[in-house]
């Protein structure tokens, strides 16, 4: 009896030392618990070349690669960007042209919907194009990528192998870039191709009849076009013009009035026009003008050079861009004016207000009638000379205003978000120079953003503010507690804090935030090497509420002999009492005793409540950037060397908190 009950006895202990084996490595090994779709997707991100290398590392990965959709293939990457002495360029062409091939005949998967090819080097010939594309009708492709950038001279596309006898490719978008398309000039093809949906060109040759060619694509509706030489083409108008069109993209164009008018009147039902980085012909100062689509409703201006005014004849323009390519400082700056398709202004009067939702102006004179367009949602000003008599008119007259964004704007001194009407949710100022008071009294407003210098805070009324961003640029101490107690005394719903600290001494009394429950704290490069965690405790123990933390740690002071003048001693100041923290973060870490004891102290306080610490050797420089990419060390070593070091001060890690160190 005794030795059976031993037996199972130690079956037991076996079984629960496997299941304890299994969970660990299902906690370290999180790629192999990815599912196949998810890890496509990743590949998909990669060339061709590197994905089938992930083909080696076990019998899952063996054919993973064939699944991701795509098919990435350059030939500087394949064959090398430094051929062998005894390779001539046509042999490296046919190498180059066989992998292809290849690719297209044996390897090729039923899911694989996309092709990109880059040739910068050699440029095939006719029948090998004719091939590539008679397989391709075969793979039923949707995309197809002929990239020719880099080659000495543009790759010739004939025309019948974009417009194939039967209709045959089903191609729904082609992107050609640096190629020469043949077409007949003088004839008219009955080819057409009836699945294109999407169409880009980039320095292309384009032909004179540049009209007719997009024609041939019955369904065409993205059409963008980058670099290329269109101001010869013949002038001509469709009878009832190319109504598929919705979107059409000029970029590192030269237009010119005539062109711009010939384009708007084929394209008559077009709805998004976007105009980046074209030079204005002739550069004089005849105002450029934008007629023609009545659908129209999106419109992006964006650095044009020789561009100094601009009108717009839309009624149902709901989106409007205006960046100019000239800095602040240089005059004069673009003009512009918005009128009705009758080219009058809009008047709201006469019911014949703009329906215009979205306002977007940079380094442009401020010349907008704001009374005739009282339906902006979204208003978004950088680098623009204001008064404050502009932003009470636009608080008076739009009343349906939910976002504003004052960016690098001047002549501000004072900033008052006042009325009981309004319906602003979203306000944010950044780094405007001559701002000194910022005056809120707004019970709809519910996130706040502000960056740039110590300036007069007045918030009242402010029952709905859940959010605050606050980034000011000082480093004394006491002005920024007064801010902390504005915010902690003023804000009476406050959930989110983001704030930034450059520097100062760590104060002795801190504001209680009785309602926060999400903090996210930066430290700047002036905050002293044994003050940082002091400030990150300080928070911790006056939000008592609070479930999710974030600290970016400094890292000027860490890494710099100079300026680290001060050892890293531990503090008795570092406890504190949550019992609602739930998650942690901790940024720029890189593994240092003084951090390492920082995150045993969170751990051991806060272990009752907390559900995950996540520890990332990556930085962030502003709140929703992207992070970083950690230093080689802490990859090799600091990783592997933190994980040891905070089991080793810890008895043990609670089995309800997930320990995650990237």
């Amino acid at each position: 009896m005794e030795e059976s009950m031993t037996v199972i006895h130690n079956c037991r202990r076996k079984r629960i030392a496997t299941e304890d084996q299994e969970r660990k490595r299902k906690r370290t090994d999180g790629i192999n618990n990815l599912t196949d779709d998810t890890l496509c997707y990743i590949l998909s991100f990669l060339s061709t070349k590197e994905a089938t290398r992930t083909s080696i590392l076990s019998k899952r990965w063996k054919n993973i690669w064939k699944s991701t959709g795509s098919i990435k293939l350059d030939i500087d990457e394949v064959l090398g960007v430094f051929p062998h002495v005894n390779t001539t360029p046509n042999q490296r062409a046919e190498e180059f042209f066989r992998v292809v091939t290849k690719c297209l005949c044996e390897n090729f998967n039923p899911l694989t919907k996309t092709l990109h090819l880059h040739l910068c080097s050699v440029l095939p010939d006719a029948h090998v194009l004719y091939y590539w594309f008679s397989l391709m009708m075969r793979s039923h492709l949707d995309n197809l990528v002929l990239d020719f950038s880099g080659a000495p001279r543009h790759c010739p596309i004939p025309y019948n192998l974009l417009f194939p006898k039967g209709d045959e490719l089903r191609l729904k978008s082609l992107s050609l870039t640096h190629c020469d398309i043949l077409r007949p000039l003088n004839t008219v093809s009955n080819h057409y191709c009836s699945s294109l949906v999407s169409l880009a060109l980039s320095d292309v040759i384009l032909p004179k009849n540049f009209i007719d060619f997009i024609a041939s694509y019955p369904l065409l509706r993205c059409l963008t076009i980058q670099d290329c030489s269109i101001e010869n083409m013949e002038m001509k108008i469709l009878c009832g013009g190319f109504k598929p069109l919705r979107v059409l993209g000029l970029r590192c164009m030269k237009l010119t009035q005539e062109l711009v008018d010939n384009l708007l009147t084929n394209f008559s039902l077009l709805e998004q026009l976007s105009l980046d980085d074209c030079a204005i012909m002739p550069f004089d100062s005849s105002p450029l003008e934008i007629r023609g689509p009545i659908n129209l409703n999106c419109l992006e201006v964006s650095k044009c050079r020789g561009l100094k005014e601009l009108r717009v004849f839309a009624t149902r323009l709901e989106r409007f861009a205006l960046i100019s390519k000239d800095g602040m400082d240089l005059l004069p700056r673009v003009t512009f004016k918005l009128l009705d398709d009758d080219c009058s202004d809009f008047s709201s009067i006469q019911g014949k207000g703009s329906l215009l939702r979205q306002l977007e102006l940079q380094c442009i004179e401020f010349s907008i009638d704001l009374p005739q367009f009282s339906c902006l949602e979204t208003v978004r000003l950088e680098q623009v000379h204001l008064e404050e008599e502009y932003i009470t008119v636009l608080l008076s007259n739009c009343l349906l205003l939910e976002k504003l964004s004052i960016i690098k704007c001047d002549g501000l001194p004072l900033l008052s978000i006042i009325g009981p009407s309004l319906q602003l949710k979203q306000l944010t100022v950044c780094w405007c120079n001559h701002l000194k008071k910022l005056e809120i009294c707004e019970m709809n407003l519910v996130q706040l953003e502000y960056h740039g210098e110590l300036i007069v805070f007045s918030l009242r009324e402010v029952s709905h503010l859940v959010s605050v961003e606050m980034e000011i640029d000082t480093d004394d101490d006491n002005s920024l507690i007064h801010v902390l107690t504005i915010l902690s005394r003023d804000v009476p719903r406050l959930e989110t804090l983001i704030f930034y600290i450059e520097g100062g001494k760590v104060p002795e009394s801190f504001p209680v935030f009785y309602t926060l429950k999400h903090l996210v704290l930066f430290l700047g490069r002036y905050v002293k090497v044994t003050k940082e965690f002091s400030w990150a405790t300080n928070f911790l123990a006056t939000s008592p509420l609070l479930e999710i933390f974030q600290l970016q740690l400094s890292r000027c002071l860490l890494e710099d002999p100079i300026l680290r003048t001060d050892k890293p001693t531990l503090s008795a100041a570092w406890q504190f009492t949550n019992q609602y923290l739930k998650e942690i973060e901790l940024l720029g870490f890189r593994g240092d005793d003084k951090e390492i004891e920082f995150a045993c102290n969170l751990l051991q306080n806060a272990k009752s409540s907390l559900k995950m610490m996540k520890i990332d050797g990556g930085s962030k420089h502003r709140a929703g950037s992207h992070t970083a990419a950690p230093p080689a060390e802490w990859v090799q070593s600091g990783r592997q060397k933190s994980l040891k070091e905070i089991k080793s001060r810890i008895d043990a890690v609670p089995v309800s908190v997930e320990l995650v160190i990237l």
